[in-house]
């Protein structure tokens, strides 16, 4: 018997709830319903501090801003939780449509649910970061 196995790709992204917030269970829930009801289901999650690597990995498009240290300096500190999120299902139902609508990929999803970049912005325009959630990544 020749069995070979088929690897499934499935979309994914990461989302990263900052220490201010993960220390907080009340805003973890809110942020987990938050991705529920918008159809993402949490994969893996894990908490952990990140090294002065990982943040410059992470937030390396803000490296020359005067600001980098402040988040350097936050991501470093305490922990942090990082999210593998996925779509927990393939399509919604489109009212105006009147049928089943296939989901956009994670990662569109996603940046469509944290929103605008600017945390200011965002805390009033978009729910998640309304909560003082994730990152933009």
């Amino acid at each position: 018997k020749n069995m070979k196995s088929k690897l499934i790709s499935i979309p994914y992204t990461v989302g990263i709830i900052k220490p201010h917030i993960a220390l907080r269970d009340e805003k973890v829930d809110e942020i987990y319903k938050i991705l529920d009801r918008n159809n993402f289901e949490v994969f893996h999650q894990k908490r952990k501090i990140f090294s002065k690597e990982e943040v410059l990995n992470l937030f390396n498009s803000y490296k020359n801003e005067g600001f980098y240290s402040q988040i350097e300096e936050h991501m470093m500190t305490a922990d942090s939780i990082v999210l593998l999120l996925i779509n927990k299902v393939d399509k919604v139902w489109d009212e105006e449509k009147g049928e089943d609508v296939k989901l956009e990929s994670p990662i569109v999803r996603w940046k469509q649910l944290i929103g605008n970049k600017d945390p200011e912005t965002a805390k009033t325009e978009d729910p998640i970061k309304g909560t003082g959630a994730p990152p933009d990544q």
